[in-house]
């Protein structure tokens, strides 16, 4: 008896549209002015859940993944205004090294165990780096909730890193410096002090190619309306910062 998979595909195109429905609603504002903002700067707004999903597109051309930027030797990363932040995607084995002469003093790695264990960025990120200089938050990106407890220690650490240490600068990278990092960045900038509205308009000014994904802000969100403290215990999350 002949069997059909049409319904099992239907299924999960429909499923995948639900998940990714970007192209519906789509509107665009202005980019705030700033000395980094493009003459065709914009940020997309597209409404889903009754819930803005924010997206920089002020890159035409945006890099490919794993890209450098015009020094060969140097990674493709954007400082947030600044907040001593930087999120780009993951850099090249040979340029971790020279990170150090963008002023990066701490890294951020946001790619899953498998990928850091096959590529080894992560061992090559501490080898220079130290070990107490890298966190690590394994998160893959599948578009759903994040759980608090593969990522809230690194941002507490990046926080505290920089509230601690005036001169550091903290690099937070995933894969393509897209959504992961853009999540992570979103949320050491809400523990430091800034309003839900202020830390998405940063990153996703700053960041080329930067989105800011539904479910992603509101792991962040949740995580810090429920929270009193850090996992370390080392930080308490003020009242005011809790607030949507």
């Amino acid at each position: 008896m002949a069997v059909s998979f049409q319904p099992v595909i239907d299924c999960a195109v429909s499923s995948l549209l639900t998940l990714c429905d970007c192209r519906r609603g789509r509107r665009h504002v202005p980019l705030p002015p700033g000395p980094e903002a493009d003459q065709r700067g914009r940020i997309t707004v597209v409404p889903e859940a009754g819930m803005d999903v924010l997206r920089s597109v002020r890159a035409a051309r945006p890099r490919p993944r794993g890209a450098t930027g015009p020094d060969t030797a140097s990674p493709a990363l954007n400082w947030i205004g600044d907040e001593r932040i930087a999120i780009s995607g993951v850099p090249p084995t040979a340029a971790v090294a020279r990170l150090a002469a963008h002023g990066v003093t701490h890294v951020v790695n946001c790619r899953p165990r498998a990928d850091v264990w096959w590529a080894g960025d992560l061992a090559a990120e501490r080898a220079v780096f130290g070990p107490g200089r890298v966190a690590h938050a394994p998160m893959q990106d599948h578009g759903l909730r994040q759980r608090p407890a593969v990522w809230a220690a690194a941002a507490c650490s990046a926080a505290r890193v920089l509230d601690d240490q005036p001169q550091a600068g903290v690099l937070i990278h995933c894969t393509a410096g897209k959504h992961r990092s853009v999540m992570l960045a979103y949320a050491v900038l809400r523990l430091r002090g800034h309003d839900r509205t202020g830390a998405a308009a940063l990153v996703l000014r700053y960041r080329t190619g930067a989105e800011l994904v539904p479910a992603y802000v509101r792991s962040v969100e949740r995580w810090l309306a429920t929270a009193p403290r850090c996992p370390d215990q080392s930080r308490s999350i003020p009242r005011a910062r809790r607030r949507h």
